[in-house]
């Protein structure tokens, strides 16, 4: 199970007891993912530089500077995007 499916079935499992500041930072994490993943995507469906394609940003109602933030996400190596990730939440657990 990745991180991500992990975060998914912990607010699934726990949604009744969880206090929203909990709930606000795994909604967060569970973001990042989401946007690394869109990131990933945008360049294969939309137009992107010289490569065509019938769809564009706001047919897809995103904004260019969110397209730029995402498509950031997945240059950033797994690796070290989930350690990043997981020092993200140690630091949480630690406060």
């Amino acid at each position: 199970m990745t991180e991500h499916e992990h975060s998914n079935q912990f607010l699934a499992n726990n949604q009744q007891e969880l206090e929203p500041a909990i709930v606000e930072d795994e909604l967060a994490e569970i973001r990042l993912y989401d946007e690394r993943k869109i990131g990933e995507l945008i360049p294969t469906i939309i137009t992107v530089g010289t490569k065509s394609h019938d769809t564009t940003l706001s047919d897809l109602n995103i904004k260019k500077d969110q397209s730029s933030r995402w498509q950031q996400l997945p240059k950033i190596p797994e690796p070290q995007f989930n350690e990043e990730m997981f020092d993200i939440e140690q630091n949480k657990m630690d406060h």
